[in-house]
């Protein structure tokens, strides 16, 4: 997200609970070489789609940057936001 490239990967782990499919990034089930090719194909025939990726995905890195989470922990601390 954050290098300002539409992201492409597989629907592993933590990923799938971090990203949107076709919204911030584009999800292929484990071990699917043909289907993360696919995404790609995708990406590369279609640049409106590319492109809101990319904003999605930036805005997404956004959040989840050190500065919206520290200010949350600060909140936290000084009892501005319920525990």
């Amino acid at each position: 997200f954050a290098c300002g490239l539409p992201v492409v990967t597989t629907a592993v782990g933590g990923i799938p609970y971090m990203t949107t499919h076709a919204e911030d990034a584009m999800l292929a089930p484990d071990n699917d070489a043909e289907q993360l090719a696919q995404h790609m194909l995708s990406l590369l025939r279609d640049p409106v789609l590319s492109t809101r990726l990319i904003g999605n995905g930036r805005r997404r890195a956004l959040e989840h940057s050190w500065e919206p989470i520290y200010s949350k922990l600060a909140r936290l601390y000084h009892g501005e936001i319920p525990a």
